[in-house]
């Protein structure tokens, strides 16, 4: 079901989320808790809120 949505979302979101996990790639804790929180927002189909007015971009 996650793939399904994340294949909705729009591309800059897809692009802004993927780029937030990617960016915690050294730190193996970090990415995981960012990745795992992100497969499972996007299973229930809801966007990532994000900071400082990125969600005009999405």
């Amino acid at each position: 079901m996650a793939w399904e949505n994340y294949q909705k979302f729009s591309k800059s979101y897809k692009r802004i989320r993927i780029g937030y996990v990617e960016a915690a790639r050294m730190r193996a804790e970090e990415f995981e808790k960012r990745l795992s929180n992100f497969i499972n927002k996007t299973r229930e189909n809801k966007l990532i809120a994000g900071y400082s007015g990125i969600d005009k971009y999405y």
